[in-house]
């Protein structure tokens, strides 16, 4: 009966008491451990680390996640080792059309932060016009929703000249707008 009794405490594994990340170069800890935190006190079984390795996935810029158990009397402290991937990316852009040359710059970071939040801010310019963007975004979670501001402003300089290439109509256009959303 004794050893009935060791069989079966063996098959269940000790509760989950931390998960700690190694490798995070740009994110915050404490962004992944609200993520990872309803598995503490659950068993350290297969079958968690695998729901915790899935739910690093999901975040979208983890890659070689590789989960170690370290077990001691008091529970399993997982050792979460992980890289992060490019997040901040510049998109520089350039073009010509009827001999007329156009460039700019946009900035995109999709962990700007190291916070899981979204940024862009960029803008183009040519002989005639230029303009700009910003945004800022912060993705819904748990039973909170996501923000997302955006701006942008601009000018436009155009020219109609008749058949004779004299002016006919000379214009600046100015224009900006602004917006707030909530996404869930």
């Amino acid at each position: 009966m004794i050893l009935n009794f060791a069989a079966s405490t063996a098959i269940f594994a000790s509760p989950v008491k931390s998960i700690k990340f190694e490798g995070l170069k740009k994110t915050k800890d404490f962004v992944l451990q609200k993520d990872v935190e309803k598995f503490i006190g659950k068993e350290a079984d297969e079958e968690t680390l695998h729901e915790i390795e899935t739910v690093l996935q999901k975040e979208g810029f983890l890659t070689d996640i590789q989960l170690s158990q370290n077990e001691s009397a008091d529970g399993v402290e997982i050792t979460a080792s992980v890289k992060e991937k490019i997040t901040f990316i510049p998109l520089p852009i350039f073009s010509v059309s009827d001999g007329k040359a156009m460039g700019g710059l946009f900035i995109l970071d999709t962990n700007a932060f190291g916070l899981k939040h979204n940024f862009v801010i960029g803008g183009y310019a040519s002989s005639s016009e230029y303009s700009g963007i910003l945004m800022y975004g912060r993705p819904p979670h748990d039973y909170f929703p996501g923000i997302t501001f955006f701006a942008s402003a601009g000018k436009r300089n155009l020219e109609f000249v008749d058949t004779d290439d004299e002016d006919c109509i000379d214009f600046d256009m100015k224009s900006g707008s602004a917006g707030l959303a909530l996404t869930e």
